[in-house]
């Protein structure tokens, strides 16, 4: 049995078997009577007779349905769901988290102005597939595919990729970034909306190896404030590229 605090219901539990046949659960966790924010998506897998502590896969900022759970051939764990980002506007998108060096990391597979739900994720021959509805007017709608390959040994790849460490996540000004500069070399880091539109260049330059940390103030390239949502912070350092969801929030 999986606990959670009084007040709280768990809706569209998601359970798959790991490599080593031990359950493992994605599930919506929300209010009673929730309200827009109350949401979050959890993860919590079977540890001998007891269920581990669940973990926070998307924080409670939005709002987030339709999860789905897939286990790949490194034994590592996948995610997708339907996210809203403002309880008066309809636009979704469709995300996919995996977890990496013990953080969850996003990336977005679509968007719509409408609904982009339903989605059913699969495993398979070091694949995953995911088959949702796209729609972007009510009474309309396309069924999509997408496909992410599996680096057959991701955990040595990702020793060599840069870890972005962004805190305070969600935040609403003062986001630091951080991550470790293996050489000497070109480095940019910038800031995308949902859509790929660049919202914000914090460093194009050559930096010297070792720890580097930025300050983004949640403003636009023209010194506006962003609007509450979800950015893309994209780290491109030499060959190597990063990028991890930031949450905004008022």
């Amino acid at each position: 049995t999986l606990n959670l605090p009084p007040g709280k219901v768990m809706r569209v539990v998601q359970q798959t078997l790991n490599n080593a046949e031990t359950p493992v659960s994605a599930y919506r966790k929300l209010e009673i009577n929730p309200a827009y924010g109350s949401d979050a998506t959890m993860h919590a897998k079977k540890e001998g007779n007891s269920w581990s502590s669940p973990d926070l896969v998307s924080g409670i900022d939005k709002r987030q349905i339709g999860q789905q759970i897939a286990i790949d051939q490194n034994n590592d764990v996948h995610v997708v769901e339907t996210e809203f980002y403002a309880s008066s506007v309809s636009q979704t998108q469709l995300v996919h988290y995996h977890k990496m060096n013990n953080s969850w990391v996003g990336q977005a597979i679509d968007s719509s102005n409408h609904m982009c739900h339903f989605p059913k994720l699969l495993y398979e021959r070091n694949c995953l597939y995911v088959v949702y509805r796209h729609s972007d007017a009510s009474g309309t709608g396309d069924l999509r595919f997408s496909k992410y390959d599996i680096i057959t040994d991701i955990k040595e790849e990702a020793k060599q990729t840069p870890e972005l460490k962004i805190y305070p996540n969600p935040g609403s000004d003062n986001i630091s970034i951080e991550f470790e500069n293996s050489s000497r070399q070109l480095v940019d880091l910038s800031v995308y909306d949902i859509n790929g539109k660049l919202v914000s260049v914090l460093a194009h330059k050559i930096l010297p190896p070792g720890m580097q940390r930025f300050v983004w103030e949640a403003h636009s390239t023209n010194g506006q404030k962003v609007k509450p949502g979800t950015y893309l912070v994209k780290l491109t350092a030499g060959d190597n590229t990063a990028t991890q969801v930031v949450e905004i929030v008022k």
